[in-house]
């Protein structure tokens, strides 16, 4: 075993890549994974990293402001921050939206799937689940061109 490997062997979340590594989607201490799509989140989430989450518990979701969740979209899955929290406990409405991309349309609670605990990256191995960018409207803008770029050299250079 290399160095890193022996690293990876004795960190908290082997179990989390052992079930990566088998392709699984639910891992044996229940949290569900997502391979992302997108740049709504670059840098710190890149497409086809993979986010291991937990489903939320019935408390109010004000408390996870800023943290990413995992919603169910009609392209699928989405991977967003919560920016806000409305309504009543229980009949929550929510507003997530990319770091890139600003705020999408409220949902519903029922619409969401979980909450991000951990983020894989292929290549990297566990890397830490970003900090919201705080780049302001131009910025976001000029990061969102940089994100696509990079995606694109990055699928350039795997194939």
């Amino acid at each position: 075993m290399t160095p890193e490997a022996d690293f990876w062997a004795e960190h908290p979340a082997a179990e989390l890549l052992a079930g990566v590594q088998r392709g699984e989607t639910v891992t044996a201490s229940g949290l569900r994974l997502t391979r992302t799509y997108g740049n709504c989140l670059w840098p710190g989430v890149r497409e086809g990293d993979v986010l291991f989450y937990a489903p939320l518990s019935e408390l109010p979701l004000a408390h996870l402001v800023g943290k990413i969740l995992i919603a169910q979209a009609a392209q699928g899955t989405v991977a967003h921050r919560l920016l806000r929290a409305l309504g009543a406990p229980g009949r929550e409405r929510v507003v997530l939206g990319g770091d890139l991309t600003g705020p999408d349309a409220p949902r519903r609670r029922d619409e969401l799937l979980g909450v991000a605990k951990a983020l894989y990256r292929p290549g990297q191995g566990f890397v830490e689940l970003p900090a919201p960018l705080e780049v302001g409207p131009l910025g976001g803008a000029l990061l969102a061109k940089l994100a696509r770029f990079f995606s694109w050299a990055e699928r350039v250079a795997r194939d």
